[in-house]
């Protein structure tokens, strides 16, 4: 692509309100290329200012248009990745998708827990590779709007979620011991926003209140709960509160995983019995 073409699309985009998926897919793969790192990059020999002046005045067309509450395939346009030259030609549309975009747009990276990858369907496996670290399958999600891109791999994948019960996370980091369990006998699948400390976390039907509840509970009532069954001691308990790990946690993970799954089994038992006082409810109105 040279500067003249995207300037072309420019002025599509602010006279349509969008471009084609072609066109929106032909802005990202040039950009996807290296030559990130010659031509759009300020500071190489290569640099070629006029095509950086040409993505910027598109990146700013695309900011105004999610500002202005517009959404379409130029969204697809908006290259996902940390480098030190970004602000050059995506700072507006970046400012502008975090602000104005929604959690879809925003997905930076998805993480799906080992039973959950042995679900995935074989072509969807080949997108992750595996965190040693964290103990997940990772997707690096390069461009704004993988969840829900309609072509190839990123459509099959948000078909197969979509299928999947979403569960609200407010936060990623500071998982506690519990979830670091739970990862490895629950199949979920998480999205994590590009910008901010949030994620949302997709499971199937009959593991969503259990994960709902490990979510929710405290951290300091499954401490509490562990220290009144006698399975950890006052000195245990002050580690896992000050996030040090005691010699040995199995003890207290498997009587928390016991007190998360009987919060669960009660928050499902009270919601039948409420749907079935409000079903005779509704059945003595009819006969009245």
């Amino acid at each position: 692509m040279n500067a003249d073409e995207i300037k072309k699309l420019t002025r599509k985009l602010e006279i349509q309100n969008d471009v084609s998926l072609e066109e929106a897919d032909k802005i990202y793969a040039f950009l996807a290329r290296d030559v990130r790192q010659t031509k759009i990059n300020p500071f190489s020999a290569g640099a070629d200012y006029r095509l950086i002046g040409a993505f910027a005045e598109w990146f700013h067309a695309v900011g105004r248009k999610l500002k202005n509450g517009h959404r379409g395939n130029f969204i697809f346009s908006i290259f996902l990745h940390e480098n030190g030259f970004n602000d050059n030609y995506l700072g507006e549309a970046w400012d502008a998708l975090k602000k104005y975009g929604k959690f879809e747009d925003r997905i930076g990276v998805i993480w799906v827990s080992r039973p959950m990858y042995s679900l995935l369907p074989g072509r969807l496996r080949d997108m992750f590779t595996l965190s040693e670290y964290e103990g997940l399958y990772k997707l690096l999600c390069r461009r704004a709007g993988v969840f829900y891109y309609p072509q190839g791999e990123c459509n099959v994948l948000s078909q197969f979620i979509k299928k999947l019960s979403p569960i609200t996370q407010l936060s990623r980091s500071g998982t506690s011991y519990i979830m670091e369990h739970v990862k490895h006998i629950v199949p979920y699948i998480e999205a994590a926003d590009f910008f901010e400390d949030k994620a949302v976390i997709f499971t199937e039907k009959d593991k969503a209140p259990l994960m709902k509840v490990a979510l929710e509970t405290p951290f300091e009532e499954l401490v509490r709960n562990a220290l009144n069954e006698n399975v950890i001691d006052e000195q245990a308990a002050r580690k896992l509160l000050s996030n040090k790990r005691p010699s040995s946690v199995a003890g207290f993970i498997e009587v928390s995983m016991k007190y998360l799954n009987n919060i669960a089994k009660m928050k499902k038992e009270w919601q039948f019995t409420t749907e079935a006082v409000e079903n005779e409810s509704g059945w003595l109105e009819v006969t009245r």
